[in-house]
């Protein structure tokens, strides 16, 4: 065989290397415009907790991927005190990696918590320091959750794993 055929063989091996170096560091993981929702219940809380609270979270990533912007809307829930993205997959606690809301709401609440933007500056805990293709890759692999955190349920009352939605 000639020297030629090998060269060839020899780049198309390093082109393919590359590449699953490249999906496997998350250099592909941002999709520009990508969106993530999520339904928060006390049913996905661990342990799960009884109530009538529920929520909407949707997520839609900018198209340069460096940030993403969140409506968090609840209803039936009272005296809430914070809500979150967390990093765990579902059925486990995990620790806090982005603020969605922080204040206190006194009283029985219906409409919009929080709305916003996440950027790389925003996050925390774990992903401090990171890069927001770090969180987006996170969310796809279903590894983030949404934590809305109450005076009667300060672990969280509500929780809705974050799931990407495929058009």
């Amino acid at each position: 065989m000639s020297k030629r055929f090998y060269l060839g063989i020899s780049i198309s091996a390093l082109a393919i290397a590359g590449a699953l170096v490249a999906v496997f560091t998350g250099a592909f993981t941002s999709s520009p415009g990508a969106t993530f929702g999520a339904t928060p219940t006390g049913s996905e809380e661990v342990p799960p907790f009884n109530t009538i609270a529920s929520g909407e979270a949707a997520f839609t990533l900018s198209a340069d991927g460096a940030s993403l912007t969140y409506k968090v809307t609840v209803s039936n829930i009272s005296d809430v005190l914070a809500s979150h993205i967390h990093l765990a997959p579902a059925g486990a606690n995990g620790p806090i990696v982005a603020g969605l809301f922080a204040g206190a709401i006194t009283g029985r609440f219906d409409g919009i918590l929080a709305e916003g933007t996440i950027t790389a500056a925003n996050l925390q805990g774990p992903l401090l320091g990171m890069t927001m293709d770090r969180l987006v890759a996170e969310m796809k692999a279903g590894n983030t959750y949404v934590n809305v955190h109450t005076v009667a349920r300060g672990a969280g009352e509500i929780r809705g794993q974050i799931r990407q939605i495929v058009p």
